[in-house]
This record gives C-alpha cells, structure tokens and sequence, in this order.
C-alpha cells in the first residue's frame, strides 16, 4: 500500500487497524481502500510452507467541519462500516 508522508496507520485492536488519511475525501478513501482490499485478496501469503489466501474488510468515517464530531464519534463511525462490510459477505469496503 502507498502511503503519504502525512498519513498514518496504526494497529488499534487485535485484529483492527486505523489509517488516516488527512485532506482526503471519502471517495478518495474508499478508492485507496479497494486498491489495498484488491492487493490483499489476490495476494498469496506464506507462512511455515504453508500458502494461504486472505481478505479484508474495511469500514470508512470521513470527518465534517459542518458536523461537531469527536475523535471517538469518528472512530465508532468508521467501526459501524465495518461491522456493516463483515455482515454483507466480508471482503469489502464501505463507507459510513
């Protein structure tokens, strides 16, 4: 995955990471998201001999000066998507 210098990517749970993506619209995000869900679903991983595939899903909050928001809002923001891209099948991105 190409990143900017400005970007940031995290691990935020066991299983879940964040990027953030400053001065990003959510189509941009989402076009960033499916580019890296694409590489990842089509990659083939090797670990001890064995070769597996995966996937990933991805949920997407995009933050709003006209909307009072708070870090923590965003973020169960961006974990509803989520949840809402496992549900319909995984593998997937969607936005909020």
């Amino acid at each position: 995955m190409n990143v900017r210098q400005s970007d940031l990517i995290c691990r935020y749970g066991g299983e879940e990471f964040a990027i953030i993506l400053p001065n990003t619209r959510a189509e941009n995000a989402q076009k960033v998201c499916e580019r890296f869900r694409a590489m990842v679903a089509g990659h083939l991983f090797e670990y001890h001999s064995m070769k597996f595939q995966m996937t990933v899903s991805m949920g997407i909050a995009s933050y709003s000066r006209s909307i009072d928001q708070s870090p923590w809002e965003l973020i169960k923001c961006a974990d509803e998507a989520l949840y809402q891209a496992k549900e319909a099948g995984r593998n997937r991105v969607v936005v909020y």
